[in-house]
């Protein structure tokens, strides 16, 4: 993704309509045809992953399987301050913290295991409120136009 973003053409009319949807329609870039092709790749890309999840991680449903692992993930993209690199360096941090319960019960540990679950959300937590007072008043590298609806003001 790191390429693709960064080194392409596709990758620079993707963060062009995600920093400045009107300079990019001046350019000729179909804005709101990227936006939705992006919108529909991001949301099979999430269905193959809960497919993984259902199929390989958990061999059945079960109630609450994900245990609150999307809102890791939202702190994650916060935490890699929407660079790919960074957030798959943050996804095997993460993913340490999260086997670092079940290692710790591996080698005899008292602590009680709703503890050792709580490991990867307290971090979660404490990284957010950590980064949050390191980088106040600075930029948080998020798209500028993110969650901005734009409408084309000219029509033909």
């Amino acid at each position: 993704m790191h390429i693709y973003i960064h080194r392409t053409s596709a990758g620079l009319h993707l963060r062009a309509i995600g920093d400045n949807p009107p300079t990019a329609d001046v350019m000729g870039i179909p804005v709101q045809w990227l936006r939705y092709g992006y919108v529909i790749a991001g949301s099979a890309l999430i269905g193959l992953a809960g497919a993984d999840l259902l199929l390989v991680y958990t061999p059945a449903w079960t109630e609450g399987m994900t245990a609150g692992k999307g809102w890791i993930a939202v702190a994650l993209v916060i935490f890699a301050r929407w660079n790919p690199l960074r957030a798959l360096f943050c996804a095997y941090f993460f993913g340490m913290l999260d086997s670092l319960g079940f290692r710790l019960q591996l080698i005899g540990s008292d602590v009680p295991t709703y503890f050792l679950k709580m490991i990867p959300y307290f971090v979660t937590i404490f990284v957010l409120m950590f980064l949050g007072w390191r980088n106040r008043g600075k930029l948080s590298g998020a798209p500028q136009s993110l969650g901005t609806p734009y409408l084309r003001e000219q029509r033909f």
